[in-house]
């Protein structure tokens, strides 16, 4: 065998060179492990092991700050504008009151005025009564027919309301707040302290009719009368109209000039009262027009 032929027969006895020098290829998940590990290496700025610059602390605090605050300013707000309905409402409720205080008043006034002018004709009786020229069946007339008086019940279901809840501190204005004050505390509790006045002198006063007239005259006006005066549209008592009958001849039980001078002086200072009370409760009327007019410049009521 020629050596070329020997050179050209493949050997057993391994790779040949080509082969030795060709790179052995290893493991394609080298590079994945690599790039894992590359991303180990870098932490993500939220990791818990990341340490914060304080100015990001400071900006979540004044962050959190900013949202704590505009809650405590919305929910003050609400309540404001809750108060601020209350306050309206309760107003409301008073100036209607207050409409009802004036009607009641103008009628009570208009009442006593005709009340008080027939005291002054039952006093002029009585007068000539002293005198001697006793015209009975006029003073039995004049007993009955002014023998009443118009109180006020005046309405104080808004101003109790807002006492009793603590709500005055809701009305901003000190001067309405005066206003209501002088009111409510004053002009009406003196109109109550005159009417009792009058209820006391009153009952002196009936007390001094029993030692001159005689009931039994007036047993028409009770026969006649059913249901004892009524109460109509909430305008108050009204009373039976005078039936005593001026045509029959009438007893004075005590014709006593003295006894009638009496009687002229409690008759005298019971008008005196009326007259006082009807000038308080136009005081306390004028009042209410007047806290009317404050709370609607107030509140913007038509």
């Amino acid at each position: 065998m020629s050596e070329e032929e020997k050179i050209d027969q493949p050997t057993d006895e391994g790779p040949s060179s080509n082969e030795e020098n060709k790179p052995v290829q290893g493991p394609k998940t080298t590079n994945l492990k690599l790039q894992t590990e590359q991303m180990e290496v870098q932490k993500h700025p939220h990791h818990v092991t990341h340490k914060k610059k304080w100015g990001e602390y400071l900006l979540e605090f004044f962050m959190l700050f900013i949202a704590v605050f505009l809650g405590f300013v919305a929910e003050n707000i609400r309540e404001h504008i809750a108060e601020q309905y209350r306050a309206k409402k309760y107003m409301h409720d008073m100036v209607v009151n207050l409409k009802n205080d004036t009607a009641r008043c103008k009628r009570a006034i208009e009442g006593n005025v005709f009340i008080g002018r027939g005291l002054d004709s039952f006093r002029v009786e009585i007068k000539e009564a002293i005198n001697g020229n006793i015209n009975s069946n006029r003073l039995y007339s004049l007993r009955q027919t002014y023998n009443d008086v118009n109180y006020i019940a005046f309405d104080q279901s808004a101003i109790s309301q807002l006492k009793n809840a603590g709500n005055l501190r809701l009305i901003n204005n000190d001067s309405l707040v005066t206003t209501m004050f002088q009111y409510y505390d004053r002009k009406l509790r003196a109109v109550q302290q005159e009417g009792e006045e009058i209820t006391y002198l009153k009952r002196k006063l009936e007390d001094a009719y029993e030692i001159f007239f005689d009931a039994s005259y007036y047993d028409k006006a009770l026969k006649t009368e059913t249901n004892f005066g009524s109460i109509a549209n909430n305008n108050g008592f009204s009373r039976p109209n005078s039936s005593f009958d001026e045509r029959t001849p009438a007893r004075i039980l005590n014709t006593n000039p003295k006894a009638f001078q009496q009687l002229y002086n409690k008759l005298a200072s019971y008008e005196y009262a009326l007259k006082a009370y009807n000038a308080y409760v136009r005081w306390a009327k004028d009042q209410a027009e007047n806290l009317i007019r404050q709370i609607k410049n107030e509140y913007h009521f038509e």
